[in-house]
């Protein structure tokens, strides 16, 4: 995109899917770092994204993937190699043109994994200090008012005069997010806050973060390893690997129609078959694997005779003592079989492949025991490479 082009109108899931500017807009940006080898290694590939106005877009990926370095690099505290990056349709980053806006000027907040809460600080002073440190002329009445404001949001009223060593991880990631919020920003990237709380206090702040998002409307670029945080929370998930964007989708679209390997596995529990393909008709393949001929969705271009994998999900698999009369089925062994609340998961040997399925908890089933195995083509999924 060359320097003055405006980015592309994207739907906001917060304006009812109208088409509006995006607040973020990144055109092939890359970051190079040489390891202590002197290998250089690309942290972010060629990455281009727009994040629509009210959207919460995840980026999702092991560590290494790249995910982090684009944020910081969003927020201005790395530089690029290359690219572009316009927030709010003002250009804030252009390799091109030498030109790049420092974080303090790019009207964005930012929550930290480390919460980087000032120790001396009070949790007031604490979410006072971008208002205090804006260049805008607000009268302490103003600091005191919108304080309160964003205490009560993420609901710690009573801990304003409290410090942060006098308070538990989850208060202190609340202080962080009250301190990002102040300034009302439409615009807050998120570096794995959650990942410093216990489960159970994750899952509660994870909620309450989804509801202040679509109450005060502002876009998130939310950066975790954690994929149940990622389905939770996005409108879209960006999985990264290699410093690239493997697939960005819905986290319903990305769950149900992966289109690699490395995705299927990422997002969500998976297993694999490895065959040939056979026949391919429209968008529907058949692959020969060691356990007989099956159908599945193919996701991408190939021809009869490429090797391929058949991706299967857990709960669409139907696992039974008798065989079916019909439909692909293949006899398994099983290995070990966990109590999983409102399932059985049964772990079973495939062809000396190991795979899992999910069972009613009523099914009576014992290790070493030989099952069938019926997969429903609807669900099944072929990807080549």
């Amino acid at each position: 995109m060359s320097p003055g082009t405006m980015p592309m109108a994207v739907e906001s899931p917060a304006n009812g899917g109208q088409e509006q500017t995006p607040v973020v807009s990144v055109r092939g940006l890359a970051k190079t770092f040489k390891r202590e080898s002197g290998a250089m290694t690309a942290a972010v590939d060629d990455v281009s994204l727009d994040v629509a106005p009210g959207e919460f877009v995840v980026l999702l990926g092991p560590s290494g993937c790249g995910k982090t370095t684009l944020l910081r690099m969003l927020a201005g505290l790395e530089i690029p190699d290359s690219g572009s990056i316009e927030i709010r349709g003002r250009r804030v980053f252009d390799a091109a043109a030498n030109a790049n806006v420092p974080t303090e000027q790019r009207s964005i907040s930012m929550v930290f994994q480390s919460y980087a809460l000032w120790p001396h600080m009070t949790v007031a002073q604490n979410i006072a200090y971008p208002l205090r440190r804006s260049g805008r002329r607000i009268s302490k009445q103003q600091i005191a008012h919108e304080v309160g404001r964003v205490l009560e949001l993420v609901r710690i009223p009573d801990l304003a005069q409290q410090y942060p060593n006098q308070m538990s991880g989850g208060q202190q990631q609340r202080v962080a997010l009250a301190r990002a919020l102040v300034s009302g920003s439409d615009l807050v990237l998120f570096d794995e806050p959650l990942s410093n709380v216990d489960a159970q206090v994750r899952e509660r702040l994870r909620y309450e973060l989804l509801d202040l998002q679509r109450e005060l409307g502002f876009a998130a670029v939310y950066v975790t390893h954690d994929q149940a945080e990622a389905m939770g929370l996005a409108n879209r998930i960006a999985v990264m690997g290699a410093g690239r964007i493997r697939q960005l989708a819905s986290p319903r679209e990305m769950y149900e129609n992966p289109t690699s390997r490395y995705v299927a596995n990422f997002v969500g529990v998976s297993n694999e078959i490895s065959g040939t393909i056979a026949t391919i008709s429209g968008a529907t393949a058949t692959i020969e694997t060691p356990v007989g001929s099956l159908q599945g969705r193919l996701e991408g271009t190939a021809a009869a005779g490429d090797e391929a994998t058949l991706v299967w999900r857990p709960e669409h698999a139907t696992v039974s003592r008798e065989e079916p009369l019909d439909g692909a089925r293949f006899s398994a062994e099983v290995e070990t079989v966990l109590f999983a609340g409102a399932h059985n998961e049964v772990v079973i040997d495939v062809q000396g492949v190991r795979a899992r399925a999910w069972m009613h908890v009523a099914t009576p089933i014992e290790s070493g025991a030989r099952v069938w195995v019926a997969l429903d083509p609807a669900y099944n999924r072929i990807l080549v490479g």
